[in-house]
């Protein structure tokens, strides 16, 4: 295929700016989000602002991370076109624990000419199976 499509950069500039935030500033991500976004990390859901950044500090407690992305996947939304469906595919790394996969999914809409995350799924790829 030819030229990348507007939505496939798009979609990959935003990961790129929400795994390099992540790793230099956590805090600073919340930037990225609208102020009405919902964000669900293993299968607790908070919304806006203020609930994601309570689960993120509730639940992150490490130091330090690394990710590795191994795919990103951008559709854009049918029948819109200010929105695109970011899917995330890779491990990441804290502190002293082993690698672990995750995936990561965000909708990701433009206003007023800036790009937020509206919708964001994290579940790690931990699987308790005997």
């Amino acid at each position: 295929m030819g030229e990348t499509q507007p939505h496939v950069q798009v979609g990959q500039a935003v990961a790129q700016q929400y795994f390099q935030l992540f790793q230099q500033n956590r805090e600073a991500v919340i930037n990225l989000y609208h102020p009405q976004a919902y964000l669900s990390f293993e299968g607790e859901t908070k919304q806006g602002h203020t609930g994601i950044q309570e689960l993120l500090k509730e639940k992150l407690k490490f130091q330090t991370i690394a990710h590795q992305i191994t795919a990103v996947d951008v559709q854009p939304l049918t029948g819109d076109n200010s929105g695109i469906v970011v899917f995330v595919l890779g491990r990441l790394k804290t502190d002293e624990d082993p690698p672990h996969g995750f995936s990561q999914t965000w909708i990701v809409r433009q206003v007023d000419g800036n790009y937020f995350i509206f919708n964001d799924v994290f579940r790690l790829a931990i699987h308790n199976s005997a």
